[in-house]
């Protein structure tokens, strides 16, 4: 008893407050035994009669004490609840709201989306055929909520969900719980009625937010244009992180917006568990450059099947330590252009934190990277 509530107390001491509540009480040894009237009916077990003695002797009396652990912190927010924090700040930032869906689907819709082909988890006694089976995705519940909302007039929506996903592991084998984040847009992105001009969600759009979750975490995507079912085949990019396919960003296919009566909707998916995982280490700080930089545009014409990644990828292995970033700013497909070719626009920005450019510097190393294009196939214009 002492033990239980940090009293002091003799066995002749307990043995009085239960006289006092007219306890009839018999000692044997160091154990009392204890007949509760039966008036006393929110008597039933021993830690009752505890509380008695502790609220007839006084609450006051129990000790002030710190509790002891074992394994003491300080108190501070754990790598990945600071990485959500980050995460979920910048999605807000970006206009989406939260949404929280069942964990349960129906089973024809169990496997839509899904990352990898692995069995299903149903349950045995499911309350409606509409929840019984466990997601492997977090993409339909996010669709019959964007439905729901444009059905009913609410035509601009931009929902993201942090959640677990299924994958059965076989008969009588625990399934293994994923956490994916997942989001969808569909409608317009910004609308300023005062000036007349509105920005309708796109697919650049879509993957700008995914773009801006992986900048906040300081880890780098890479994008492959894929398929996916229930996404549009040609609005289709996998999501890979060190060469590992982690998730997907794309529009859906228009079967799908039809069924659901929706607008062009465009959703990603990303295994949220595989961010978590990487390791970001120390920020590492640099002082503003002293030494202006150069700027130049180079336009190529390449067979559509070349991914704008390759190119670019391609320009920052020939960049030397003057490159500081290569971006596609203008991508062209139609007249003046072969029907299997595109006209890709990319601006290089050069930079020498040691000293002032020169143009021959400058030269030599976009020569180099003019010719290591043209060894792609592309074509300078």
């Amino acid at each position: 008893m002492n033990n239980t509530i940090g009293f002091e107390l003799t066995a002749e001491e307990i043995e009085s407050i239960f006289v006092q509540l007219g306890f009839e009480t018999t000692k044997n040894n160091n154990e009392l035994t204890v007949k509760v009237p039966s008036r006393r009916k929110d008597i039933t077990i021993k830690e009752d009669l505890i509380e008695e003695i502790a609220r007839i002797y006084g609450y006051d009396e129990i000790p002030s004490t710190l509790p002891v652990f074992e394994h003491v912190t300080h108190g501070a927010l754990t790598d990945k609840q600071a990485k959500s924090r980050i995460v979920k700040e910048t999605l807000e930032g970006a206009g989406l709201s939260q949404a929280i869906n069942y964990s349960l689907v129906d089973k024809e819709r169990a496997q839509d989306f899904a990352l990898e082909t692995r069995d299903t988890i149903g349950l045995l006694m499911p309350m409606s055929e509409a929840h019984s089976t466990l997601r492997q995705s977090l993409i339909p519940h996010l669709i019959d909520a964007v439905a729901y909302n444009v059905a009913r007039k609410n035509a601009d929506v931009r929902l993201y969900e942090l959640g677990n996903v299924f994958f059965g592991n076989g008969e009588g084998e625990l399934p293994d719980e994923v956490e994916y984040l997942s989001g969808i847009l569909t409608g317009d992105y910004t609308v300023n009625t005062w000036q007349g001009k509105k920005e309708e969600i796109d697919f650049f759009i879509a993957k700008g937010i995914v773009d801006r979750i992986a900048e906040k975490l300081d880890i780098q995507f890479d994008y492959e244009a894929g398929e996916i079912a229930g996404l549009h085949p040609g609005r289709t990019a996998i999501v890979k992180l060190n060469g590992e396919t982690i998730g997907f960003v794309g529009e859906l296919h228009p079967k799908v917006e039809k069924e659901y009566d929706l607008k062009r909707t465009y959703v990603f998916e990303l295994n949220y568990d595989k961010l978590m995982s990487v390791s970001v280490g120390y920020i590492n700080y640099r002082p503003i450059p002293r030494f202006p930089g150069v700027s130049r545009d180079i336009a190529l014409v390449i067979n559509r099947d070349v991914p704008s990644a390759t190119l670019v990828k391609e320009i920052e292995a020939h960049g030397g330590d003057i490159l500081q970033n290569a971006q596609v700013f203008d991508v062209y497909e139609g007249e003046h252009v072969a029907e299997d070719e595109k006209s890709i626009a990319i601006r290089l920005s050069y930079l020498d934190v040691e000293q002032t450019l020169t143009d021959d510097k400058v030269n030599a190393v976009h020569e180099d990277i003019l010719t290591a294009l043209q060894q792609q196939g592309a074509t300078i214009r």
